[in-house]
Parts: structure tokens; sequence; C-alpha cells
């Protein structure tokens, strides 16, 4: 059996952070506790995870497009409102305009996004942002 040190812990603690981060808790704090069995022979490590309240998009905003008229992007797009945010849903989200563009003979199409943090801006709304530029085929 291995050696839990407390480098494993911390690295186990930050896989769970991650991961908690990836479902779309932000803020979600991870603890760590460890004692002894009752019969003295196995150590017990438990981790506690406070998720915190979730990220939830509450908007989505296309801009830079000047070629291809916004609601055909947004047709392209998964639904991202109201569901946790997500990287991976962010970046295939990303993969599917520039697919897009690419499809219609745009191959050098950007396509980017950002999250806009309410607690950057004077809204209350957690909103995605996918900026767009292409250029003539």
């Amino acid at each position: 059996m291995a050696a839990v040190t407390p480098v494993r812990r911390s690295s186990r603690k930050s896989t769970i952070e991650s991961l908690m981060f990836e479902l779309g808790y932000q803020s979600a704090k991870v603890r760590v506790n460890q004692g002894v069995s009752l019969d003295g022979e196995n150590l017990i490590i438990t981790f506690e995870v406070d998720e915190g309240i979730p990220t939830v998009v509450t908007g989505i905003d296309i801009v830079g497009n000047s070629t291809i008229p916004t609601a055909d992007l947004q047709a392209k797009l998964p639904s991202l409102i109201g569901v946790n945010y997500s990287r991976a849903r962010t970046r295939n989200a990303v993969r599917k305009i520039s697919e897009y563009y690419s499809d219609l003979g745009y191959y050098d199409a950007r396509v980017t996004s950002k999250v806009i943090d309410p607690e950057d801006t004077a809204s209350d709304r957690n909103e995605v942002r996918y900026s767009s530029a292409s250029r003539m085929r």
C-alpha cells in the first residue's frame, strides 16, 4: 500500500477542487481531515467539500461577427443558459462556432470566449461572451 504523504493529500485536494470548479462550483472549498481507525491500524482520510454557490450561466453574447448573423451562430450553440458554468462546455461551444465558420469557407476565423463575472461589472449576471473575427474566403 502506498504511503499517504502530505504532498499526495494536497494533490488529491487540488484534484477535487479542480473537478468542483469544472462542475460549476468555482468557490468550492475542500478540507482534508485525517484520523486513525478504532483499532489503530488504519489511517482514515476524509475530504470535506463545501460546494458554495454554483456559478450559473445567465446570458450568452456573441460579438464581433460581421459576416454571419448572430442568430445563425446562436443556433449552433448547445443550451448553456441556466446550467452551471463549465470550461468544457465553453470550449465545445467555441469549437462548434469555429467549425461552422470553417464549413462556410472561413478557415481563418478566430473564435474566443470570455466569462464575465458579475463582480467585474454592474450586472448581476454570469455571462459567457463569444468573440469571432473572420476574413473573407
